[in-house]
């Protein structure tokens, strides 16, 4: 066991070295300040709601959201398993650069990493697990996440998670009305059944990106204004019954035909992918349209599906 985490580890410090010198982008802009002192205030503000960056020491930030990362590839070897398709999908997990908003992009820590680690550290210690499920669906990001535990070892987790909804339900009301006040128009909060086309492109897509990451950016030209506030042209794009919306219906259909014969890591892996993409699939849109951070808690599921058939396999 120890020795599998130390090579988690240590690839993971390989891999990442050189990002230590990237620079801030995007969201992380607004957030530079002057640097704080002493060294622990410093180390605690890098895990609250609005961390803040001293322009003068890149490498620190970023080093604690790297770590981070490398805790979430740990516990996915401990969480789920301990075995050798959790191994592997810890290590396919670690390298996925669909994960890069996660793995190395300074604001993408607090809203996706640190929910996927608590989760993950749930099925670790899953005496204290009504902790670490609490602190992850403190996040709106995390909210529905606990479903993805049905059909596991763990199937448990989802009643504590009962109490939390109910009188959670709330602040992640007003959570998602602070998102969609800044980044929805009025179409995207209305649902009519041909929203579903929508949904199962955009499931399709991210299913895609993760299995074969093939394009990494930080705005995909992929629904882009046409799940959104676009004009008629790219809403008719997003909306036609193209390959992404075929490939949809053919990846949840073999998910169904599988499941009937049989449950288990392949199957259970792609729920939890299909729970934690699910609030993101421009049904109901709330945020960006596309965007490689929203994958980063799901694709913990997919990797290990795509482990436990290579295990299967070889």
């Amino acid at each position: 066991m120890f020795e599998r985490i130390a090579i988690i580890v240590a690839s993971g410090l390989i891999i990442y070295f050189k990002a230590l010198r990237l620079g801030f982008v995007s969201d992380d802009i607004p957030s530079i300040a002057p640097k704080i002192n002493p060294f622990h205030k410093r180390l605690l503000n890098q895990f609250s709601n609005t961390p803040k960056y001293d322009r003068d020491n890149i490498a620190f930030p970023r080093l604690i959201t790297i770590l981070l990362h490398i805790a979430v590839c740990v516990f996915i070897y401990l969480g789920l398993g301990r075995d050798t398709a959790s191994f592997i999908a810890g290590l396919l997990f670690l390298i996925n650069p669909v994960n890069n908003q996660g793995s190395i992009w300074l604001s993408g820590r607090v809203g996706y990493v640190l929910p996927t680690l608590l989760l993950l550290m749930a099925m670790t210690f899953w005496w204290v697990s009504p902790v670490f499920i609490y602190l992850a669906m403190l996040k709106a990001t995390a909210f529905v996440s606990p479903v993805a535990f049905i059909g596991s070892d763990k199937w448990w987790f989802f009643l504590i998670a009962i109490p939390i909804w109910i009188f959670g339900a709330k602040k992640f009301k007003s959570q998602v009305l602070v998102k969609q006040k800044g980044e929805s128009v009025a179409k995207d909060l209305t649902f009519h059944p041909r929203k579903l086309i929508l949904g199962v492109k955009t499931f399709c897509y991210y299913f895609y990106l993760c299995v074969i990451p093939h394009k990494i950016t930080f705005y995909h030209s992929f629904m882009q204004s046409g799940a959104g506030a676009g004009n008629d042209l790219m809403s008719k794009r997003a909306y036609a019954k193209d390959k992404w919306f075929w490939g949809g219906i053919a990846i949840l259909s073999s998910w169904w035909v599988y499941c009937l014969f049989r449950w288990d890591g392949l199957s259970w892996g792609v729920w939890w992918f299909m729970v934690c993409i699910a609030p993101f699939t421009n049904i109901i849109r709330v945020q960006q349209e596309i965007a490689e951070r929203y994958v980063y808690m799901a694709n913990v599921g997919l990797m290990y599906s795509v482990a436990y058939f290579l295990c299967k396999i070889l």
